[in-house]
């Protein structure tokens, strides 16, 4: 959250150094006689002062850059990869599971216990030794997505643990297509 709070707010004051340079760039060039004088709080980097005001000030912009660099690579990290195969149980009686078969369990299951899904695609994915599913679904009609989504994580999470044991620490539902047949509604 911080991460993304701190790349936003670089983004955005970035954006706003680069338009204003722009606009004085485009107007200086438009008008000949034009005169922008640099503001006055610059003229304490670019006097004749000695090596030093510059210095800090580059040593300033590095370190806002190592931030922000350390906050993109923060969140690249933390992307989660699809799981292609579970190693369940211990090193002398290990169980392989490809994750391709829970997922197709998990949506057989899902089908069959929520009639309103129409399809159903799930996608077991990690981050470090957490595990998440997500849940991509086609619906036949109208529903309570909030309630949905929370049936889809209890019927995901009791099926998966049954299945292998394993808990996972997140469920997403992403709606890729709602068929609404008929007219009325609201």
């Amino acid at each position: 959250m911080i991460a993304r709070a701190v790349i936003a707010v670089a983004g955005l004051v970035g954006a706003a150094i680069a338009g204003a340079a722009l606009v004085r760039e485009v107007l200086l060039a438009a008008q000949a006689g034009v005169i922008w004088e640099l503001p006055a709080w610059t003229s304490w980097l670019v006097s004749d002062s000695g090596w030093i005001r510059p210095t800090v000030a580059g040593v300033v912009a590095a370190l806002a850059a190592i931030v922000c660099g350390a906050a993109a690579l923060r969140l690249l990290r933390r992307r989660s990869s699809g799981v292609r195969r579970l190693d369940l149980g211990e090193s002398n009686a290990a169980v392989v599971v490809e994750a391709a078969t829970l997922d197709r369990l998990l949506a057989e299951v899902l089908h069959r216990q929520l009639p309103v899904l129409h399809a159903v695609k799930v996608v077991l994915c990690t981050t470090g030794h957490a595990y998440s599913a997500r849940v991509l679904v086609q619906l036949r009609g109208c529903c309570d997505l909030l309630g949905l989504r929370t049936q889809v994580a209890a019927v995901v999470r009791r099926e998966l643990r049954r299945a292998t044991g394993l808990d996972l620490t997140r469920v997403d539902l992403d709606v890729e297509k709602l068929d609404v047949k008929g007219g009325g509604g609201a």
